[in-house]
């Protein structure tokens, strides 16, 4: 309808070289809009959007070529900071992509809604600038006036109140609580958001406390003299802590930016070789400084360390890197040390060790003549294990898990069929019959890379691609402690994934559509702290599309969640998967978890601990189990970390001794001769006695009720009549009960 729509308004045009404005919600609204509209050989496209470079955007601004319409396809960018001066007619669809609170999740979310009404009015003002003008809004009158909001809602009702709450409690604390001097605002904000940006910054160290009367820690100050959130704010500290302040400052500034690799789409290119080629180099450049770490801000500190050392024009395109948004990177980190500098020297007061600021790193970040200083001196160029850890302290409790998809019994056999384990299958649905097996192979070695060997399924409309397992498949290939951190598959197989931007539908050309692409070893990602909701790392990157050609478990963190829609799902930001060695995932996660209930299951059976979890959630395992000493590890690092952390009361010689514990634990063997000895009730009042009673607890009961399973008691005869007779009453009383709420609600609807 909409496509027929700006056909025909496109006749109207031809004659005066008029142009049409079409306002849509988001990148795949226009995908598919520009496949309606590309049948139409008189309609010239272009399209409006943050992802498309500055220049390409530039072309809307000129006219249409002969004999050509002229129609530009907008998200909202264009309502009131952009004016076409020859558009003629706008045709709004009256939706748009907007970012709410969701209460339910307690996180942001980017929900598609209904435009307001003053919204509306703003799109009808880009037309009629040079002369008359038309407006076609694709909702009818009645509602337009009764369901339409009159204005869109302040923002302080659609983001985190983390940073406003800290302001308040800094600036205005004289006149009241922060929920009393919130109300006052015209559209004050909910108490529940109110007392859950309290409760998270009471998590990450900014409040002394959970309630409303609690001091702003020095911590807290620090995050109000930043432009940063509170997050990234923590990771800087913890990074200043563990002696990697200058890594952590870029690592910080990286989501403080947009995306400065390229991120080619056919938003703004048509020809679709030319589009995979850029989408090629785009993500050799990505997996080259992710350095086989699947880290989105490890990623982003290599580049800036590369940065540093050539700033030169051809460093930018070599490398796939818009220049002026890595300018914006390097303004951010510049803006960000200097701010430290400055609340170091003038707001910090009474520090122990105010010395560890000062460091020659952060002097480096200040400097303009960072590429002759050396940078090895200053950063932890090759200490990812370093950098990750402390990850986990800053951005819990935002942990995933993999797991792999449910594959078909067919697609099973397929697979079985094939032999070898070193193959990789990967499945393309919706294959036309006409298609050939060669003419398919020809299109993928053209536009993704070399595939071995093509298999169409006729009957199933299935074609089954198989790869390799070489190292040549790989951009980059790192060990990581003697094991390699992820076994995935070849990057050209990991191309026909990235061809489909998102999307789900395989794309090859205008002309070579297919349907979906799936690995039976592909990873999916679920929350660890949230039961049932699933994690989708950003797609661009690394992690976007991982696989795992072993039945290893992945664990990662993230610095932000985005929610969407669905209530089940969100987008995971500067994402980082830990190392699979030892027990390093499960000790930094376990470590790091703050104000979270956390339940240790205690093993009955051996001298250790053997998994905890979080919530309802499943249990995360230790391999090798915790003994004693390392349960006195965890009490003392803890400790150390909640005391000196808020106040920023640094001591790095203790730090670096609790770092070098914890990688002694990580990698730690215990002997399979295990001394059988019942100590289950001095490992309770260990954890009893400790610091993290606050946080961890342990069900006391869990003893008990597992020796009760393995050791069940004889009942007599009687004993178990009698428990069945209470069975039944307990059933009866249920029945009665729903009976009666029955009959309540239909006397109530009556």
């Amino acid at each position: 309808m909409g496509s027929t729509l700006i056909d025909r308004l496109s006749r109207l045009c031809n004659q005066e070289q008029w142009s049409i404005l079409v306002f849509l919600p988001g990148q795949g609204e226009i995908l598919n809009m520009m496949d309606e509209l590309e049948k139409f050989s008189h309609l010239e496209l272009f399209v409006l959007h943050s992802f498309v470079p500055y220049c390409d955007q530039e072309a809307a601004f000129n006219p249409a070529s002969a004999g050509k319409v002229k129609v530009i396809l907008s998200t909202n960018i264009a309502e009131s900071s952009v004016t076409i001066p020859d558009t003629r007619f706008i045709v709004n669809f009256g939706l748009k992509r907007s970012i709410v609170m969701n209460q339910i999740t307690g996180t942001p979310a980017l929900t598609l809604n209904w435009c307001s009404k003053a919204s509306a009015k703003q799109r009808l003002g880009r037309a009629g600038r040079m002369f008359p003008g038309s407006c076609f809004h694709f909702v009818t009158r009645k509602f337009y006036d009764s369901c339409l909001a009159e204005y869109d809602s302040p923002e302080m009702l659609d983001m985190p109140l983390e940073n406003v709450v800290l302001k308040v409690k800094l600036l205005l604390s004289k006149f009241g609580t922060v929920t009393e001097i919130l109300q006052q605002a015209p559209q004050p904000p909910l108490p529940f958001y109110i007392n859950l940006a309290i409760q998270r910054l009471a998590e990450s160290g900014a409040l002394e406390s959970p309630s409303e009367e609690s001091e702003v820690t020095e911590m807290g100050k620090l995050a109000v003299h930043l432009p940063i959130d509170i997050l990234m704010t923590k990771l800087i500290s913890l990074g200043f802590l563990f002696g990697c302040g200058a890594d952590a400052i870029i690592m910080a500034a990286s989501q403080s930016v947009q995306d400065v690799f390229s991120c080619p789409s056919r938003l703004f290119i048509s020809n679709d070789r030319q589009f995979s080629q850029q989408l090629t180099n785009s993500m050799k450049s990505r997996y080259f400084y992710d350095k086989n770490q699947y880290s989105e801000l490890i990623m982003m500190r290599n580049l800036f360390l590369s940065w540093i050392k050539d700033k030169s024009g051809s460093w930018t395109s070599n490398n796939s890197v818009s220049k002026v948004r890595m300018r914006q990177f390097d303004n951010s980190v510049f803006e960000i040390a200097n701010r430290i500098n400055e609340f170091v020297n003038n707001d910090l007061n009474n520090i122990r060790n105010k010395n560890i600021w000062n460091t020659n790193a952060l002097a480096l970040l200040l400097s303009h003549d960072r590429a002759n200083k050396g940078i090895d001196k200053f950063f932890c160029v090759h200490d990812y294990d370093r950098l990750k850890f402390i990850c986990c302290l800053a951005f819990s409790p935002l942990f995933s898990v993999s797991s792999f998809p449910k594959t078909s019994k067919k697609i099973e056999k397929i697979e079985q069929n094939l032999g070898s384990s070193k193959k990789i299958t990967l499945v393309i649905s919706k294959i036309p019959k006409t298609l050939t097996e060669n003419e398919l192979r020809s299109d993928i070695n053209n536009f993704a890379g070399k595939v071995d060997n093509v298999l169409i399924d006729y009957d199933s409309s299935i074609a089954i691609l198989t790869y390799q397992q070489t190292k040549d498949g790989y951009v980059y290939k790192e060990q990581t402690n003697g094991n390699s951190l992820v076994d995935d598959i070849p990057f050209n197989a990991k191309m026909l994934f990235q061809l489909t931007e998102g999307r789900g539908k395989l794309t090859l050309s205008k002309s070579k559509v297919y349907g979906d692409i799936s690995c039976s070893r592909l990873l999916l990602w679920k929350s660890v702290t949230s039961n049932g909701v699933r994690v989708r790392p950003n797609f661009r990157s690394p992690l976007g599309f991982m696989c795992e050609l072993t039945n290893q478990i992945h664990y990662s963190v993230s610095a932000s969640y985005m929610g969407g829609q669905s209530t089940s799902l969100f987008r995971g930001f500067g994402t980082t998967v830990l190392p699979s060695y030892g027990r390093f995932a499960a000790l930094s996660i376990f470590l790091s978890l703050g104000h979270e209930k956390t339940i240790v299951e205690i093993g009955t059976s051996s001298n250790e601990c053997r998994s905890f979890k979080v919530k309802d959630c499943s249990p995360i395992p230790f391999s090798p189990r915790l003994d004693s000493n390392d349960l006195a590890f965890i009490n003392s690092f803890r400790k150390f970390i909640r005391t000196s952390f808020p106040t920023l009361s640094f001591d790095s010689n203790k730090s670096e001794e609790f770092y070098q514990m914890f990688l002694k634990s990580v990698n730690k063997r215990i002997p399979q001769e295990n001394q059988k000895n019942k100590w289950e009730e001095r490992k309770i009042n260990l954890l009893k006695n400790s610091y993290i009673l606050d946080d961890i607890y342990i069900s006391e009961n869990s003893v008990k009720q597992e020796n009760q399973k393995k050791k069940p008691k004889k009942l007599t005869k009687a004993q178990e009549k009698a428990e069945k007779r209470a069975k039944k009453r307990e059933e009866r009383a249920l029945k009665k009960k729903e009976k009666a709420d029955k009959r309540n609600s239909q006397s109530k609807k009556a």
